[in-house]
């Protein structure tokens, strides 16, 4: 998977993609909805846990909350869902 294509795959429609040092943030509006960095599974979201904390079970299973973060790692296999939650996050800050 090449890292910058998924970020832009997944953010079509959503949000913008602006590209940082090492890193990429996924923006709609003014709000940071998320950070995507590469990795060797994958690329990994790292939300806000307190965004993902309402959104539906089947959506939440894929993150991994730790402190005030919620990272999912992106797969060919999940990447559906990633986009489902970054959606789900994506509704959310618009009715902030």
């Amino acid at each position: 998977m090449q890292g910058s294509t998924v970020t832009q795959d997944l953010a079509r429609g959503i949000a913008r993609v602006i590209y940082g040092k090492g890193y990429a943030r996924l923006v709609a509006g003014k709000r940071t909805l998320a950070y995507a960095n590469d990795r060797k599974g994958g690329l990994q979201l790292d939300f806000r846990a307190a965004d993902v904390g309402d959104a539906p079970a089947r959506l939440r299973k894929r993150a991994t909350v730790n402190g005030d973060r919620a990272l999912v790692t992106v797969t060919p296999k999940n990447a559906a869902g990633a986009r489902a939650l970054l959606e789900h996050v994506a509704r959310k800050a618009g009715q902030a």
